[in-house]
C-alpha cells in the first residue's frame, strides 16, 4: 500500500480514549493544523483530560511518516480530480483501519 503517513497506537487504547483521540485530532486537523501539530494537540488534550483515569494514554498515538511524501493538510484535500482521488484513498484507508481496529478491540 502506498500510505503517505499513518497514525497508529503503540498499544491497545481503552475504549473511551480512542474516540476522544479521534475527536481531538480531527478538530485540530480541520482547523488548518499540520498533521504533526494536530496529533500533538490531540496527545496534549488526552493528557489533560484523561491522564488521571488512563495514565500514559497520551503516549500511545504515533505518526509513522513516509519520508518520500509531504504530510497532508486538511486543505490539501481540495476538489481537483487528483486531490479527490487522494482524499478517497485517505478516507478508504482511514475507514478500513478504523474498522480493523474496532474489530480487533471487539474480539479482545
Amino acid at each position: 500500500m502506498a500510505l503517505p503517513h499513518l497514525i497508529f497506537m503503540r498499544e491497545k487504547l481503552p475504549d473511551p480514549v480512542s474516540p476522544k483521540f479521534l475527536q481531538y485530532f480531527l478538530t485540530a486537523f480541520t482547523n488548518n493544523k499540520s498533521l504533526y501539530s494536530a496529533v500533538h494537540e490531540a496527545q496534549k488534550n488526552l493528557h489533560d483530560d484523561w491522564e488521571k483515569d488512563y495514565p500514559c494514554a497520551s503516549w500511545l498515538p504515533v505518526v509513522c511518516p513516509n519520508p518520500t511524501e509531504e504530510p497532508p493538510t486538511w486543505h490539501s484535500f481540495s476538489n481537483s480530480p487528483q486531490k479527490q482521488q487522494n482524499w478517497r484513498r485517505f478516507a478508504l484507508t482511514f475507514g478500513l483501519g478504523l474498522a480493523v481496529t474496532m474489530t480487533v478491540l471487539a474480539i479482545r
